[in-house]
């Protein structure tokens, strides 16, 4: 005869709550958008032709046909910042909130 399973109560040292405490915090949480950046520059595969790769071979190989290039200065973190902008904007929420 199968038992039925008991539920474990364990305590976050952390925090202080109980695992089953996050869980019900966690479900009342909902995706309200998600966030892009794409940079700029733009690299077409005839831009690559210019060093030696063939366009047409690249399209037929993987599908790509352009890809986009971040400037020299600009750090993931920046490109994260302007996707959690766009995120934020498409949300309509106050970030301060």
């Amino acid at each position: 005869m199968a038992s039925t399973p008991k539920t474990v109560q364990q305590t976050d040292s952390a925090c202080g709550l109980s695992q089953r405490s996050r869980l019900r915090t966690l479900m009342g949480a909902k995706v309200l958008s998600t966030g892009y950046f794409v940079p700029d520059h733009e690299v077409t595969n005839e831009d690559l032709g210019a060093l030696g790769y063939d366009a047409d071979w690249i399209v037929q190989r993987t599908g790509i046909r352009s890809r986009r290039r971040a400037a020299e200065d600009m750090a993931t973190s920046d490109m994260a910042i302007e996707a959690a902008r766009s995120c934020i904007e498409q949300a309509d929420v106050n970030p301060h909130d």
